[in-house]
């Protein structure tokens, strides 16, 4: 087990992360192209539209830095939670509106050094690329498995309630919905 830290691109918000095994992939799917370029312009997206994720629990992440900088963005009104850095744009995680299902994937773009992450075993939504994908698709429920067993054991176990991203239960952060004008926009 060791840590990695993560910053913003202005490094006003500061992450350190216990990486502890996992999985690690590039998800091409739309949303998750509209959510950076929403909030950085794209500059987080690989050639072909991809985001790298690295999944986790959020009992393992701790804000070092700048917890005021914390930001909370959904697609729709229903739409999933999308966190970043208020202050430059930089994409931080995806995580459920739900505070009692622990899980936030967060966007390798932010790890200075990613030696310690896991490789990417999984490209994933590949169907939303914008350009070519060498790699092929995985199957997301081969990748998702172990991330939603953990996910369950550390709700059972009551872990759920140590986040950075709820206190007793609500976002630490305001959602901003998009509008549909914004949406269309940022959609590729």
């Amino acid at each position: 087990m060791s840590a990695a830290d993560w910053s913003c691109r202005c490094g006003k918000l500061r992450l350190r992360v216990e990486i502890k095994g996992g999985k690690r992939g590039i998800c091409y799917c739309r949303d998750c192209q509209a959510f950076a370029r929403h909030v950085s312009g794209g500059v987080t997206l690989n050639a072909a539209g991809g985001t790298d994720l690295y999944p986790t629990l959020p009992e393992r992440i701790e804000i070092v830095a700048g917890a005021e900088h914390l930001a909370l963005l959904r697609l729709s009104p229903k739409g999933m939670f999308r966190w970043y850095a208020g202050c430059c744009g930089t994409p931080l995680a995806n995580g459920l509106p739900d505070a009692g299902f622990p899980f936030a994937s967060l966007h390798v773009a932010g790890f200075a050094d990613t030696s310690r992450l896991p490789p990417v075993t999984a490209h994933l939504n590949v169907g939303g690329a914008t350009g070519p994908v060498a790699e092929k698709p995985s199957a997301a429920y081969v990748w998702a498995f172990p991330i939603l067993t953990n996910a369950i054991w550390a709700r059972l176990r009551g872990r759920h309630r140590r986040t950075p991203f709820f206190r007793n239960g609500q976002p630490v952060a305001e959602p901003y919905v998009l509008t549909l004008e914004e949406r269309r926009a940022a959609t590729p």
